[in-house]
């Protein structure tokens, strides 16, 4: 019997499924290393079998594997959650990887049966940098030996990962780069992402107004507002950025008032509004917001542009030639599962 899987872990992308044996996350969105050093999921899968989950060209896939690995990956997060959240959390994760945990094996299976050969000095400078990784004083042999393998398992997994490394280099080296043609097509397809919007550089000076502030304070703070602008407008020399790191209430006064490049739509209405009405070097009159009342003056402006194909084809290509190498890996998995037994025991008829 063979149950078939959802195609969209199998299109989870390229670093998913080489993560799953080089020891690092296999999630684009974990954003970190795991807990456990390179070739930990190596030893996992030697470990002792306990309740099978799935058996791929007959091969077993247990709990305790999915259970080392969610904890190798992602236990010090899992640790920092509420009981309640981590059991959902868990359950999804322990979903995710045993659906990568399918794709590994397939992808070592046909390594097997490619018997795509590696040098034995690529396994030893795997080794040596895993040596590295490791804490002062410890050994491979440690290492291995914490994990509960022999060393020469820790070796014949780490071949069997770059002989895996080595057949998708094949199948994956094949894609197709984009022409300056397709370039061009998806530059002009989709030109709204390389449009630049109008921007001004601006600064300014806050006198903050707290939602509790009675009339007659804020009409203070407004005086005290009316006076930096007319100090800043009726005084050539007057530095504006001085008077922002000694008077606004903002963060930005410790980098002299300067907001940095505003487009439409950044700052709340009343503060674009005048942004863009005002002349560039000019001071403009206060502004009131709710959160007080502003001075401002606006450094420079540039008009609406567009960010040129030469400036962004090797960009486009490059993204192009990920997504086609992304689908091509998909479609690879995808091909070796259709002609796969993968059956759940726990699904299979009585």
């Amino acid at each position: 019997m063979r149950t078939k899987r959802s195609s969209v872990a199998v299109a989870a992308g390229l670093a998913v499924v080489l993560g799953l044996w080089s020891g690092w996350s296999v999630y684009a969105d974990s954003g970190r290393k795991p807990d456990a050093a390179p070739g930990t999921l190596y030893a996992l899968a030697t470990r002792v079998p306990q309740e099978v989950l799935v058996e791929v060209n007959g091969e077993p896939l247990t709990r305790s594997e999915v259970d080392a690995a969610v904890e190798a990956l992602f236990g010090a997060e899992l640790s920092r959650l509420p009981n309640a959240e981590r059991a959902v959390v868990r359950g999804q994760l322990e979903a995710r990887v045993l659906d990568d945990l399918i794709s590994r094996t397939l992808l070592f299976q046909d390594a097997r049966v490619q018997k795509i050969a590696i040098a034995g000095d690529e396994v030893d400078a795997s080794l040596a940098r895993l040596a590295a990784s490791l804490p002062v004083g410890a050994t491979v042999s440690d290492y291995a030996a914490a994990v509960g393998i022999t060393p020469e398992d820790l070796r014949e997994n780490i071949e069997l990962g770059l002989r895996v490394e080595a057949l998708l280099a094949r199948e994956l080296d094949a894609v197709e780069v984009p022409s300056e043609g397709e370039v061009a097509a998806f530059y002009a397809e989709n030109r709204e992402q390389f449009e630049l919007p109008e921007r001004a550089e601006v600064r300014h000076v806050l006198i903050a107004v707290g939602p509790d502030d009675a009339p007659a304070v804020r009409e203070t703070k407004r005086a005290e507002a009316e006076r930096i602008r007319e100090q800043l407008s009726g005084d050539p020399d007057a530095n504006f950025a001085r008077v922002a790191a000694e008077d606004s209430d903002c963060g930005s006064a410790a980098d002299g008032g300067r907001l940095g490049a505003i487009a439409r739509g950044d700052l709340v209405a009343a503060l674009e509004q005048a942004i863009f009405a005002q002349e560039v070097g000019e001071i403009g009159p206060v502004v009131e917001t709710e959160f007080g009342f502003h001075v401002i003056r606006v450094d420079a402006r540039s008009e609406p542009s567009s960010t040129p194909l030469s400036a962004v084809a090797d960009a486009i290509a490059q993204s192009l030639t990920e997504q086609r190498r992304e689908g091509a890996l998909a479609n690879y998995i995808a091909a070796l599962e259709a002609a796969a037994s993968i059956v759940f025991p726990a699904q299979a008829p009585a």
